[in-house]
């Protein structure tokens, strides 16, 4: 018979953490309720995608958008020679289904200026996420509300 001293117990609430270290995320993060980390893989491609368009990488961008919207996507940019993005607040991703995780969307508000004008416009995007395949793979609809403002000038290539 095994005796429960205090010792013990902090021995074994010592292994109980550590193992849920090592069952954890890379981050240091467990997914209790996500353990096909579908959550987890949406937001790390959420983010990239977000800051190449925060950066004016809108080709890469593209690469996570819908197929059918990809080409039309990059088009009703300006030209990243004349716009800015300074900053971009995001909303916490929501689920359809909480369960499933197959579709979720977030909005992102962007503050933008175009290079000759200087002055801010705010751009709010509606992303609409869906999970392709059992593999984790995204795919975005992004539509935007406010970008005519930068593009008055149109798309110089």
């Amino acid at each position: 018979m095994i005796a429960t001293t205090s010792g013990n117990r902090f021995v074994a609430l010592a292994l109980l953490f550590a193992f849920a270290g090592a069952v954890g995320c890379a981050d240091g993060r467990v997914w209790w309720n996500d353990p096909k980390k579908r959550e987890w893989s949406l937001i790390e491609l959420q983010k990239a995608y977000t800051d190449y368009v925060r950066f004016g990488a809108f080709d890469k961008a593209s690469r996570f958008v819908d197929p059918e919207m990809a080409e039309a996507y990059v088009q009703s940019f300006p030209n990243p020679e004349v716009i800015r993005f300074t900053d971009y607040e995001v909303t916490p991703v929501v689920f359809e289904d909480d369960e499933q995780r197959e579709v979720a969307t977030s909005t992102v508000t962007y503050k933008a200026y175009r290079t000759d004008t200087l002055v801010i416009t705010t751009i709010v995007e509606k992303q609409e996420w869906y999970r392709v395949d059992q593999f984790n793979t995204w795919r975005v609809r992004p539509s935007f509300q406010g970008l005519g403002n930068l593009a008055s000038n149109g798309r110089a290539r």
